[in-house]
């Protein structure tokens, strides 16, 4: 038999750190944003204005079969004030891949479970928001469930992923490139070489892994800088205090992929990642304007790509978004959605009708525009 209990104090949250990684494994939610090391910094250094609303369960032996990583969050819209179920870690930067995190071996049984843990506790929340999903993502399950319950649902595309199967070689990659995109990787990497003695790396020693992330996130102010984009959060000190634990964390696990490209000893381009499992998921990326015209953030990336393939990595994920350095490496993509479930209540059928009519409005603006 199932148990459930929720998890309210960051006493008990820290508790779980090694239940957590290793149902994680036994999962289908195999994402760097749902470790635990990325959820309880996220906690700690970002985002303390909620209420933790883990829901753990376990089975007859003990063992830990299902976390799902929620808070309780307050929201203003429309002119009312929304008690809010989310994903722990969803905001302004944007994670990719979030889910429940269940054993794949019970995953209807606990989805069932928390299913109606939800419809007892229906007085303590308006509104459920998914956000950061795949289409197979087991979350959808427990969305199912709810919606077959009666409760009213939502979901909308939020967004691609664009993606590389990664080949056995860095050449029989290239071979999958246009005729026109090979060479201009080869064009560019010449042009560069002539003119700057360069070096490409990946950060292996922690005693550097600080002062590199520092440059990184000078690099991305730059960058943000350049494309008329102020006060972004990505661009925020306490997102970069976030990431410099993250980094140092994930470092000593294993699962950090931080690549420089180096023109006469100075850093001129940097790309952050994370190795995770058989796959590279690529976070952000700087790169100092002054190079700009060597395209030193599309030669740096391209050194990523080939260094994920010589370490046998099976795929390379741009995650959200569809710049145009994505599009020219990747020809495939996985789409994200958000899922919305809302209470039987009048705020939960208010924020849903209304948060409808909203997306229909800017999709019409948007359609509009592109005429």
């Amino acid at each position: 038999m199932l148990t459930l209990k929720k998890i309210d104090t960051d006493s008990e949250f820290h508790k779980l750190a090694d239940n957590w990684n290793n149902l994680l494994q036994r999962s289908r939610a195999r994402s760097p944003f749902l470790t635990w090391e990325w959820m309880f910094n996220w906690r700690k250094l970002c985002k303390n204005d909620n209420e933790l609303f883990i829901l753990c369960i376990r089975d007859e032996a003990d063992k830990t079969v299902g976390i799902i990583p929620l808070i309780m969050r307050g929201e203003r819209k429309f002119g009312l004030n929304f008690r809010n179920i989310e994903f722990m870690g969803s905001d302004e930067s944007l994670p990719d891949y979030l889910d429940f995190i269940i054993d794949r071996s019970v995953e209807d049984d606990v989805i069932g479970l928390i299913t109606d843990y939800c419809i007892e506790q229906k007085d303590t929340w308006d509104v459920i928001k998914l956000s950061g999903i795949k289409e197979d993502a087991v979350c959808f399950k427990f969305y199912d469930f709810l919606s077959n319950k009666g409760y009213k649902t939502y979901r909308k595309l939020d967004g691609i992923c664009p993606y590389i199967k990664l080949p056995e070689t860095w050449k029989d990659y290239l071979n999958t490139l246009s005729k026109k995109s090979r060479f201009n990787v080869r064009k560019k990497k010449r042009v560069l070489d002539t003119h700057y003695k360069n070096s490409f790396s990946i950060i292996d020693n922690e005693d550097h892994l600080e002062e590199v992330m520092d440059q990184l996130s000078e690099l991305h102010r730059k960058r943000m800088t350049m494309k008329g984009i102020k006060n972004s959060y990505s661009s925020s000190d306490t997102f970069w205090k976030f990431q410099k634990k993250i980094a140092a964390e994930f470092f000593r696990k294993g699962w950090l992929l931080l690549g420089i490209l180096q023109i006469s000893g100075k850093l001129a381009a940097c790309q952050y990642a994370f190795k995770f499992w058989d796959k590279v998921f690529h976070y952000q990326t700087g790169f100092d304007p002054a190079y700009e015209k060597y395209s030193v953030g599309l030669i740096s990336v391209g050194h990523m790509i080939e260094a994920s393939i010589n370490s046998g990595c099976e795929e390379y994920d741009f995650l959200r978004g569809e710049e145009d350095y994505k599009l020219h490496w990747a020809k495939s993509n996985k789409e994200l959605f958000s899922a919305y479930i809302s209470n039987n209540n009048a705020k939960g059928r208010i924020f849903l009708r209304q948060h409808i009519t909203l997306q229909w409005i800017k999709q019409k603006i948007k359609t509009f525009g592109k005429r």
